[in-house]
């Protein structure tokens, strides 16, 4: 070679300057190793070689994406997994005797509890995006919006919390009333998240026990509105 050798080379071990080899003027290259010159090669200008990382030994870009990813979605499910049980202590504490009728709701009406929080559920969407396109409606649509996001959270500690009182029941072989509703809560949340985080079929799972505990807590909120009439 009769002038300068700039090369770049990704994997060690790979370059080699033969013994034949006639370079003259500068041989510079990056390679994660030195270069193999052999005897007798001659190069008659300098050497300069820039260490460089392997392909196998640097990071991927999809690997460090899918470790964010993977941790960002750990977090996700922990943060949801706390705060539900935070809220679920709550709610046990504040309204012991409506999370007991809404439990009793659900035993005896299971399928219809399913059926009525499905339909409203189904229209409650369709209801606040008119009223939102209408300039009186919108503050009443923010007003239901949060009612639907708070009954919706409500609906999942209530049956998270039937939920977890029928395995222990299962395990333990206790009555209903002989298991604590903080430690039903408490696994049935458990429960709950890890059915809503399977791939695929989480969120039809999760959508069914929201519209089944959605159902039994509207019937119990209408029958308490009667009975204060």
């Amino acid at each position: 070679v009769n002038g300068n050798v700039d090369a770049k080379v990704g994997e060690p071990d790979q370059f080699y300057v033969q013994s034949q080899a006639l370079i003259g003027g500068d041989l510079k290259y990056k390679s994660p190793s030195q270069a193999n010159v052999l005897s007798g090669a001659t190069i008659e200008g300098s050497v300069d070689y820039d260490t460089m990382r392997s392909d196998k030994d640097s990071p991927k870009a999809e690997s460090i994406l899918l470790t964010i990813l993977g941790i960002a979605y750990v977090s996700l499910i922990l943060f949801s997994l706390v705060s539900l049980w935070l809220v679920g202590a709550l709610i046990i504490w504040l309204v012991p005797k409506h999370v007991e009728k809404v439990k009793k709701e659900l035993h005896k009406e299971f399928w219809g509890s399913f059926a009525r929080g499905f339909i409203t559920l189904l229209i409650a969407p369709i209801v606040l995006v008119i009223l939102g396109m209408s300039g009186i409606g919108f503050m009443l649509a923010l007003i239901l919006g949060a009612l639907l996001f708070l009954g919706s959270l409500c609906a999942i500690i209530h049956v998270s919390t039937c939920m977890g009182e029928w395995v222990l029941k299962k395990v333990t072989g206790r009555k209903w009333r002989g298991v604590s509703p903080y430690w039903s809560m408490l696994l049935g949340v458990f429960i709950f998240v890890f059915l809503a985080s399977i791939p695929f079929v989480g969120w039809i799972l999760k959508g069914f026990m929201i519209a089944v505990g959605f159902g039994a807590l509207l019937k119990v909120a209408h029958g308490e509105v009667k009975r204060m009439r």
